[in-house]
């Protein structure tokens, strides 16, 4: 009796043990897995960078231990000091970038446009003064909102322009690269004699993606100077362009 009390008692004793890490699992799999998923997916909306051209290439120089004196002779775009002392570059140096706001009610505005078009509308002719414009397609104030917390989750320096919708935003690198789940470079481009600092892909979550809607200044190439030349002189107005 004795070896079957046993064999039983271990047996119930399993039984416990085998419902309570089942509980465990079920919590994990009802809480926590849910909390993973979430974050995974806030910071789901990818922007890849540009591929590499017009003579634009990594630089060898890398950011990681670059101090002030070594920046002076890198020469380089869209750089600048945070602080006056000697630091390193990336915890102390910032670059600026521009965040565009999502417009609203463009649909409207599209029936609008479509309805003072039509010379049968009773509305024809009856043009939206740019204020009114404006008005009807401004961002919410929620969604301003939502971007400043964003920017104040990563402590970074901002001005907003309520005429053109736009954040000016001037941060340090190291925080630019957290806020944006990125890694900035150096590029540099013999044409120019000079370097550029760029983002790889970064990432937004998605409360940011669905109201901004666009970021510059970390991606996207500057012309070459024969290129600016050129584009200058195809787009010249001239005399005979006002007569064609």
């Amino acid at each position: 009796l004795l070896p079957t009390r046993f064999i039983c008692g271990e047996s119930i004793q399993a039984r416990m043990l085998f419902k309570r890490s089942a509980r465990c699992w079920l919590l994990v799999l009802t809480y926590a897995v849910p909390l993973l998923a979430n974050e995974f997916e806030d910071h789901s909306y990818r922007t890849e960078a540009e591929p590499l051209q017009l003579g634009w290439r990594r630089a060898e120089v890398s950011l990681e231990d670059i101090t002030v004196s070594a920046l002076e002779q890198l020469n380089l775009l869209g750089v600048e000091s945070l602080v006056s002392s000697p630091m390193e570059v990336r915890k102390h140096f910032g670059i600026r970038f521009t965040i565009s706001m999502k417009s609203q009610n463009m649909d409207e505005l599209k029936s609008i446009v479509k309805r003072i078009s039509d010379p049968s509308n009773k509305n024809y002719g009856a043009y939206l003064s740019s204020l009114e414009i404006n008005e009807l397609t401004k961002p919410t104030s929620q969604a301003i909102a939502t971007v400043r917390e964003w920017l104040a989750s990563a402590q970074m320096e901002y001005e907003y322009s309520e005429t053109k919708q736009l954040f000016d935003v001037k941060a340090s690198i190291q925080a630019t690269e957290f806020l944006l789940k990125t890694t900035l470079h150096v590029l540099e481009n013999d044409s120019f004699n000079k370097r550029i600092i760029r983002a790889c892909e970064f990432f937004v979550p998605n409360r940011i993606h669905n109201v901004v809607g666009a970021i510059y200044g970390l991606h996207g190439l500057p012309l070459s100077p024969r290129e600016l030349i050129d584009s200058a002189e195809s787009t010249a107005v001239t005399p005979a362009v006002l007569a064609s």
